[in-house]
């Protein structure tokens, strides 16, 4: 039943993107939800579910939360550390933010690798000058 959900789920996704439907990405995160709560060590309904929080819903504190369940039941999930690194960065923790994607970087997942280095400098900067005023 929980990959029923899952289909659904990317389903909207996809109509979100085609279409530009913010109303779509609500019902993937609904249907997201769903399959959790039929099955709540479905890693990949947390992943997504929390890409489409950050990324498309601005939703970045929650978004942290399901990378952190990620991390919980797939310790090794280096593309959760990589988007949690993401979301910390739109809930402006940048020192956990700095600390995942520094993390990231010391897998062997290479995914998002320059995205990783490219924001990990940029953050590091922000982080400086903000202790630098404190």
């Amino acid at each position: 039943m929980s990959f029923f959900y899952i289909w659904s789920a990317r389903m909207h996704r996809h109509f979100g993107i085609v279409f530009s439907r913010k109303a779509e990405y609500v019902s993937a995160v609904c249907d997201y939800t769903r399959a959790v709560i039929v099955n709540p060590r479905l890693v990949k309904a947390y992943l997504e579910r929390g890409i489409l929080l950050w990324r498309e819903l601005g939703q970045a504190k929650q978004a942290v939360e399901d990378f952190t369940a990620v991390l919980g039941l797939h310790p090794a999930c280096a593309e959760a550390l990589f988007f949690r690194g993401l979301a910390y960065q739109g809930t402006s923790n940048y020192p956990e933010a700095i600390h995942d994607l520094s993390e990231y970087l010391a897998t062997e997942d290479v995914s998002w690798r320059e995205d990783a280095i490219r924001q990990l400098s940029l953050m590091r900067l922000i982080w400086d000058g903000i202790e630098e005023r404190g």
